[in-house]
């Protein structure tokens, strides 16, 4: 007889928590290798020592196989989706497809009833595994169940050429104050005749020069020459006091400095390309993580006519992405995820002959049914190619297997949660009139402790006449809703009660139907 037991670890590739919008404009990111979300999974054999040792041996590795690939179905599927006679024979054809390549580590020992015990971590690539579960059958429906919308813009640029300025411009300005008292007006215009030499030193200066290339503006500041102008305008003031104390004039000079320096480089294309390689390498990999992608085009004409491109910066606003989840929502998207892909082009490769090409992807997914952020990553990639185009496709490829890798593992393992743990929700109940009494609140409370599905404690977080809100984590098959419902209806005071859902978020309203917001 065969015994198996089994842990998991998930491993995924090298992630980018963050990456700063000035790292894609000048073209200094790092990269990192393409690499497939990798899953680590464990499992335990054991069976009685017999007198072959290779025998015992393979019937181990096979049960400890085996007990891996039930735990490697239990992570994509669900705690409990090995229990399924149906999921339990796919498991053993697809057994034969599991070979010793796929072994990370293993380690034999024996345990005190003499038996031969040998645990083995195989390496998963995690989306052949996800296509030999749907090759089997068995495969997750969670996502397709749920649409998604993608709205991702991309940008093909080059790098800013620090060495190719298209124009300088330097500019001097020097203002100078004076005040006096006079003594004598004769012997002060003498003196000031004599200092007119140096009245020059107020005159704005600008000149100009012209060089190669078009637009980023970086300005400096010379700090020596300022100096320079400084000391010369003390002097000629030295010089105006020193001959007015001769002619009984009491005289005071303040001047003042300014000097900059403008250059302008080559700027980048700002806007984002007509042509979205990214996005459409990503309606690929989502059919391959079995992901229901919506018309991205559709949603951008009804919804987002005049909306600004989704650069960094926009990606880092919550009050921008708000908007963007509210009107996918509308568009009847469970999840929506917005991202923008930068590809910089580089230089030739010497070696190979080949153009150059780096990509950094930024994304953010949510949950529009309550806002709950399900990813937000980053992450940069390199490739090479006979033309640019071709780079920025092989670049583009790179970068949506990565987005589509996470997209899908976010999504499942959203859903794998909620259906081990619940969903939490807020539950409000308010008086339309503002006389909620306390036997109201009593009565609804006692209401939801005895609903079936409900998981730990109710939090109460607001109680007073004019309501009172809880919320909760439900696991049952049963709409909510409608089971608050029937719980209070027989209560005093309820008989009329109205309700209204938005998303998690349920209102109840005491005397009627909840009003429009």
């Amino acid at each position: 007889m065969l015994r198996a037991s089994f842990s998991t670890q998930g491993l995924q590739g090298m992630k980018l928590s963050h990456i700063a919008g000035a790292c894609a404009l000048v073209g200094l990111c790092w990269t990192l290798p393409a690499a497939a979300e990798t899953l680590s999974i464990s499992g335990t054999g054991r069976v009685p020592i017999g007198e072959n040792v290779a025998h015992t041996r393979q019937a181990a590795l096979q049960a400890a196989k085996r007990a891996a690939l039930v735990a490697a179905v239990n992570k994509l599927n669900g705690p409990k989706a090995a229990q399924d006679p149906k999921v339990q024979e796919a498991i053993d054809t697809m057994l034969e497809q599991v070979g010793d390549d796929l072994i990370a580590e293993q380690n034999a020992s024996t345990d005190a009833n003499r038996q031969f015990v040998l645990r083995v971590t195989l390496a998963f690539d995690a989306l052949k595994l996800r296509q030999m579960l749907q090759d089997a059958g068995i495969a997750s429906t969670t996502a397709r169940q749920f649409p998604i919308l993608v709205v991702m813009d991309e940008f093909f640029t080059t790098a800013t050429d620090k060495t190719k300025p298209l124009r300088e411009l330097v500019e001097f300005r020097s203002d100078r104050a004076s005040s006096f008292s006079q003594a004598d007006r004769a012997s002060f215009d003498s003196a000031n005749a004599s200092s007119s030499s140096s009245a020059m030193a107020g005159r704005e200066h600008r000149a100009a020069a012209v060089a190669a290339d078009n637009g980023q503006v970086a300005v400096a500041a010379r700090s020596q020459q300022s100096a320079q102008y400084a000391a010369q305008s003390q002097r000629s003031a030295s010089e105006r006091v020193s001959a007015s104390r001769d002619n009984s004039v009491a005289a005071s000079s303040q001047e003042s400095v300014a000097f900059r320096k403008l250059v302008e480089y080559q700027p980048q294309n700002v806007g984002p390309d007509a042509v979205n390689y990214t996005y459409s390498a990503l309606l690929r990999e989502g059919n391959q993580f079995d992901l229901n992608l919506l018309d991205n085009d559709l949603f951008r004409s009804r919804y987002l006519k005049n909306a600004k491109p989704l650069t960094l910066a926009a990606l880092q606003q919550g009050t921008e992405l708000g908007r963007y989840v509210q009107a996918a929502r509308e568009f009847k998207a469970d999840y929506f995820m917005a991202g923008n892909a930068i590809i910089i082009q580089g230089p030739v490769d010497p070696s190979t002959g080949q153009v150059t090409c780096d990509g950094l992807v930024s994304l953010k997914a949510y949950s529009t049914e309550d806002g709950h952020v399900l990813a937000a990553d980053a992450r940069t990639e390199s490739a090479a190619g006979n033309s640019a185009d071709q780079c920025r496709v092989n670049v583009s490829n790179k970068l949506a297997r990565f987005v589509g890798s996470t997209l899908g593992s976010s999504i499942h393992g959203f859903w794998r949660q909620r259906q081990t743990y619940g969903r939490e929700y807020t539950i409000r109940l308010v008086s339309l009139k503002g006389q909620l009494s306390e036997d109201n609140r009593d009565d609804f409370a006692d209401a939801l402790e005895t609903l079936q599905g409900v998981q730990n404690k109710i939090q109460v977080r607001r109680s007073d006449r004019q309501g009172y809100e809880v919320m909760l984590t439900y696991k049952g098959d049963a709409d909510l809703a409608r089971e608050i419902r029937r719980a209070v209806r027989d209560k005093r005071g309820f008989s009329n009660m109205g309700r209204k859902m938005d998303g998690t978020t349920m209102l109840f309203c005491l005397e009627s139907d909840c009003p429009n917001p």
